[in-house]
């Protein structure tokens, strides 16, 4: 044994250990028996860590073996609690960061988690996704710019500014005046700006809201409540080209359908962004589930017809992309839900099952007000306690269910750190 090993060796020694040694060797009384077996034991003591302390040095200093691929399913199949950092399913990729889901409650908008419909399929068909062009694959994001009461910050004044000069353009009006305001702990900076032709409003996410005057519109393009689809759909594409500065849309989706409440009347919404109908592959998936939450369009009409706000989302500008990760099945997010791994706002005691289940699709939340934005499969599952106002016409009614929304990450669970519980978020 090399001196230099041994004295690497006594240095993970504890000091009470080497003084009680000291003492020992120092006494002017010769050690009796007992003394002495304690000395041997303390010198065996010695030796065994020294020669321990060597061979773990060895076994350091030794090239290490490839992984062979069972000890890799073997890894892959250890528990949540002994991987804090999985890898992202193959030995050359990097390992992905564990996803924290916060923010999952309160900042979700009125009527988020409950939807009223007579035809939850058609509602559900509209979606780009179709389960076998499901991604194997999606990016998340997180949010780096929004207050603890997550209020959106991060679009800057100079960045409202220049997105108001090309709203303005885009709708071939001439600007009268702005003001900018600052941010609050509980209302983000915003820009607002008057028009010859309508009111501008610019929020620290970069969505912008029109409100015109209203603008009227000719005849054969107004919309009102009782308007057929058709029609409707030609007064949106309409609109797209006649404002289609403001747009700069190349193809488009548009989305007619009607929201009801629970009196059972209805008002239907119409929704544009950019996409086509004719995806060919998981990856324009992604992207239009994307454009469909985060850039598209929202048109209002007045009972007369005429068109009254435009809103544009603008609902990643403080995101900034992580990486791509792996989506679980369809079937396998069925499991977890009745399983009660998903979230649905304010629906602590509601169980799942199966035959409640009405239909079912991949998305990203509505919210941009979210720290992790990530896909989640939202199920549409019959609520058995749900009802509608006593006061509701029961001829309206008639046709109409109300469907819980019941959301199960898409993320496989192992990059997970807090997954939803009975159907709240868990700490």
């Amino acid at each position: 044994m090399k001196p230099e090993q041994i004295s690497d060796a006594l240095n993970f020694l504890d000091d009470e250990l080497i003084q009680e040694t000291e003492q020992l060797r120092n006494s002017h009384k010769r050690p009796n028996k007992t003394y002495w077996k304690e000395f041997r034991m303390i010198a065996a003591c010695l030796a065994l860590f020294m020669i321990g302390s060597l061979y773990f040095n060895n076994f350091l200093e030794q090239p290490v073996d490839p992984i062979t691929p069972t000890e890799t399913e073997n890894f892959r199949d250890a528990t949540e609690d002994e991987i804090d950092t999985p890898s992202s399913g193959t030995l050359s990729s990097p390992k992905l960061p564990m996803l924290i889901l916060s923010g999952l409650f309160g900042n979700l908008g009125s009527g988020f988690d409950e939807i009223i419909y007579d035809d939850i399929a058609k509602f559900v068909a509209m979606s780009p996704w179709e389960e076998n062009l499901t991604p194997e694959e999606m990016p998340v994001f997180e949010n780096k710019y929004y207050t603890a009461d997550f209020v959106p910050y991060g679009f800057s004044k100079e960045e409202m500014e220049e997105t108001l000069k090309q709203i303005v353009s885009g709708l071939g009006t001439e600007l009268l005046n702005s003001n900018y305001t600052e941010a609050t702990q509980y209302v983000s900076a915003y820009l607002t700006a008057t028009t010859t032709l309508a009111e501008i409003q610019i929020d620290g996410a970069g969505n912008v809201t029109i409100r015109f005057l209203p603008l009227e519109l000719p005849e054969k393009y107004r919309v009102r409540e009782d308007t057929p689809d058709d029609v409707a759909l030609d007064s949106i594409n309409y609109l797209i080209e006649r404002f289609s500065g403001l747009f700069g849309y190349s193809e488009t989706i548009v989305e007619i359908y009607p929201q009801y409440d629970y009196l059972g009347r209805s008002q239907r919404r119409y929704t544009v962004y950019e996409g086509r109908s004719d995806l060919a592959d998981s990856e324009d998936v992604t992207g239009a589930l994307l454009k469909r939450r985060y850039l598209a369009s929202e048109f209002t009409f007045s009972e007369q017809g005429e068109l009254e706000s435009i809103r544009i989302k603008h609902g990643l500008s403080c995101a900034e992309q992580l990486e791509d990760y792996p989506v679980i099945t369809t079937k396998e997010a069925c499991q977890l839900l009745l399983n009660g791994k998903y979230f649905s706002q304010g629906s602590v005691s509601f169980r799942v099952s199966e035959e409640r289940i009405a239909a079912v699709e991949l998305v990203y939340l509505p919210s941009n007000h979210l720290e992790t934005i990530i896909p989640y499969y939202c199920f549409y599952v019959e609520d058995p306690d749900a009802s509608f106002s006593e006061s509701a016409d029961p001829k309206l009614i008639e046709n109409l269910k109300i469907y819980r929304k019941c959301y199960v990450p898409a993320v496989e669970e192992e990059y997970i750190k807090n997954m939803p519980v009975s159907g709240i978020q868990s700490d």
